[in-house]
């Protein structure tokens, strides 16, 4: 335990940087008075235990100020002002690349990072793929090729937090040929006359090259 007058006047964290500081009894008084204010909601005061704690996480990013001060009722008083700075640590992606899709069936890739779920954290994407969708919050990108699509698409995925920080990747999608049925563009004859010699030329369209 510390006392009030000798507490730090700033303290530097990462964010999921924990930290606490355990105050003790001055010994003017057998019950003092405390008081506590911070502009940080992530930061609490144990009035039994006389101690500060706080774990910021990616929206705690930033500076705060915590005031104790402390009062025996009878004129004594003493107030502490601390310093609290949060530093950004970047994301970080994590998940396996998939490369491959074949043409007409769905591709999926499900990315993550080690902050999802908090506030700030957003998905965006780099690509001429417009065959793709991304979903900002949970970083799921999806889309099903057509045979319009068949090649290598590059796409480049990124995470931010809000605060400056991010993290990407860049892959290389091969959307694989499937072999497509061919398609007969000519119209049936349906009727002829009695007697009357028949013949029909058929054309068959191939999408496949």
């Amino acid at each position: 335990p510390v006392r009030l007058n000798s507490a730090p006047l700033s303290i530097d964290l990462i964010e999921h940087e924990g930290f606490h500081l355990l105050f003790q009894n001055l010994g003017w008084y057998s019950s003092p008075t405390w008081s506590f204010w911070t502009d940080a909601d992530w930061i609490d005061f144990d009035l039994q235990s006389l101690n500060v704690s706080g774990l910021p996480t990616n929206p705690d990013v930033g500076r705060f100020t915590i005031t104790l001060n402390v009062s025996d009722g009878m004129g004594h008083l003493d107030e502490r002002t601390i310093k609290v700075e949060v530093d950004n640590i970047p994301p970080v992606m994590s998940g396996d690349d998939i490369l491959t899709v074949i043409q007409d069936q769905e591709y999926i890739s499900d990315h993550s990072s080690d902050e999802d779920g908090e506030e700030g954290i957003y998905w965006t994407y780099s690509s001429d793929a417009r065959w793709l969708s991304l979903d900002p919050y949970n970083g799921t990108l999806k889309g099903t090729p057509g045979q319009a699509e068949v090649g290598i698409w590059r796409v480049q995925l990124i995470v931010r937090d809000g605060n400056g920080g991010s993290d990407s990747r860049v892959m290389d999608i091969s959307v694989i040929d499937k072999n497509d049925r061919p398609v007969m563009v000519t119209d049936d004859v349906t009727k002829v006359d009695q007697g009357a010699p028949f013949k029909r030329d058929y054309e068959v369209e191939d999408i496949d090259p």
